[in-house]
């Protein structure tokens, strides 16, 4: 997931977390130096459409924690 230019990734992924929500740093999984911040998100171990959206929504509330803009 991009993420808005000045986004702190360490710190969005910590709020992830504290909302319940696992991402990691998009950084790690480029081979050269990202255009701008990312997220990795994962959604291969959910119990349906209900737990994702709940995720999704979480994943907002961290965001708006940070500062960053959901659009």
């Amino acid at each position: 997931m991009r993420l808005p230019a000045g986004t702190d990734e360490t710190a969005l992924t910590t709020a992830a977390l504290r909302a319940g929500v696992a991402v990691s740093p998009g950084r790690a999984y480029f081979a050269a130096e990202a255009s701008a911040p990312h997220l990795r998100l994962g959604f291969a171990d959910t119990a349906g459409a209900d737990e994702i959206t709940e995720g999704v929504r979480r994943l907002a509330a961290a965001c708006a924690e940070v500062g960053v803009t959901v659009r």
